[in-house]
């Protein structure tokens, strides 16, 4: 398949030799390894920082305004640049893009961001007009990875970003989700020495085989801060002994979509169920895929299936055929795609993004999987697990649903605590993160009584 192509305001990255190479696009200038600045010495166990070097800020915003021109350094002075740290933020798929909308909005004010994103997902449905769609800033860097076999994809993103971070030289990192990217990011950040945020940290659907679970394992064990959706996920967290700092600041995810509930029209009106499919071991054998298309020709409506690239080929290289109540549709932006979540009379998902937004909007979900690390919308009865079982699929539509859906998620301020948490631990002065957040810095009370999410 073809990679991310550059655009007029994106770097590139090139090679040249051979070597890696990280040019901004009209810069003129590449930087190597061998210009890098060294890491050595810094090892895993990273000391929590007192303070900003300024010298080096200094230093790596000028370097910066020759690789990518003064616009993509924000125009700051040096003595803004020391009270606002600078912090390397990294996205490669959907599921980043969307999360990293409220995030960026809120570390606006108090950080310099660089948002990186590893060309994980590089075609325009999945990528480029997500980005547009959650009105994210377009990043400062794509690394053009593409679609590789995942070893293949992970080594490449890390040895990209260990350049990037040489050369930009963060105070810290922050990843998000259960990507490849998201390892990819963690074990750059580990090599350099450079502090490491987990968002969407302490998920655990304990299914090993599964590889966003060692994603989300290894992550976790290299941060430095970790930020729980749930108080199910800081649990999990605890319990396993990681030696980060652990906040639970809500999801952001929740954040983007209550920001835009009252914009966001329903595509109907219950008249047809939505489904998504991508998840590797649906997948990945014919059999499983057949038996996941079947689930959704027992639905009495008609389903429409927005393909992901990788169902696409597989339906399409295996020969398969959707049952006549299936409709195959391309992938949709972020905005229609909750339009039709929140018209739809059940959602059919393997998708972990997809079963909290059919949670926010109070439709039923199914999940065509037999485990979750969204265990908490299992437990209040709004997500059934059907695995690729026709009979659970048919009764799961006909279970009647709860009456109440408390706020699980937060209280739609969760990236105004992620950027708190991320500026104190880094002990730099900062202002005001907005007003009307709940005082605390933490999620946690919040899950009491109907709150965000409890309308539709």
């Amino acid at each position: 398949m073809p990679e991310l192509a550059p655009t007029p305001t994106n770097p590139r990255w090139t090679h040249v030799a051979d070597e890696p190479t990280l040019r901004g696009a009209g810069s003129g200038l590449a930087v190597s390894p061998s210009s890098a600045i060294d890491g050595a010495g810094r090892g895993l166990a990273t000391p929590r920082p007192s303070a900003i070097d300024g010298a080096d800020l200094a230093a790596s915003g000028a370097l910066r305004e020759r690789i990518t021109g003064p616009s993509a350094a924000g125009g700051h002075t040096a003595a803004e640049r020391i009270a606002r740290p600078r912090v390397l933020s990294v996205i490669g798929a959907r599921p980043e893009i969307i999360q990293a909308a409220p995030v960026c909005e809120a570390l606006a004010p108090v950080a310099e961001e660089i948002l990186v994103h590893t060309g994980q997902h590089y075609d325009e449905a999945m990528s480029e007009s997500q980005i547009l769609a959650t009105r994210l800033p377009r990043p400062h860097h794509n690394l053009g990875v593409g679609s590789r076999a995942r070893e293949v994809q992970l080594d490449l993103a890390r040895e990209r970003l260990e350049e990037l971070i040489r050369a930009e030289r963060p105070a810290a990192v922050i990843v998000r989700g259960d990507t490849n990217a998201t390892l990819s990011g963690a074990l750059a950040a580990a090599s350099c020495g450079v502090p490491l945020v987990h968002v969407e940290a302490g998920l655990r659907s304990y299914r090993k085989e599964m590889p966003e679970e060692h994603n989300r394992i290894e992550t976790d064990r290299l941060s430095q801060v970790l930020c729980a959706p749930t108080e199910g996920a800081r649990r999990n967290l605890e319990s396993e002994g990681v030696v980060g700092e652990i906040h639970v600041t809500g999801d952001p995810l929740c954040d983007t979509l209550e920001s835009w509930r009252a914009q966001v029209r329903p595509a109907g009106a219950g008249d047809y169920l939505l489904a998504t499919v991508h998840r590797n071991y649906n997948t990945d054998s014919p059999e499983r895929l057949a038996a996941v298309l079947a689930c959704l020709g027992r639905a009495p409506l008609p389903v429409l299936l927005p393909l992901h690239p990788r169902t696409r080929g597989a339906i399409d290289g295996w020969g398969l055929q959707a049952p006549a109540n299936v409709k195959l549709i391309e992938p949709v932006t972020y905005t229609r795609m909750l339009e039709l979540e929140r018209g739809a009379r059940a959602i059919a998902t393997d998708s972990g993004g997809v079963q909290r937004e059919a949670y926010l909007w109070g439709v039923r979900c199914i999940t065509l999987r037999e485990e979750t690390e969204w265990v908490d919308t299992v437990q209040t009865g709004w997500n059934t697990l059907v695995g690729c079982d026709p009979d659970a699929f048919a009764a799961a539509l006909r279970t009647p649903l709860p009456l109440e859906r408390p706020p699980i998620f937060g209280d739609g301020h969760a990236a105004q605590r992620i950027a708190q948490v991320v500026v104190d631990y880094l002990g730099c002065s900062h202002q005001a993160l907005g007003e009307g957040m709940p005082p605390g810095g933490e999620a946690a009370p919040l899950a009491a009584g109907l709150g965000v999410g409890a309308g539709t």
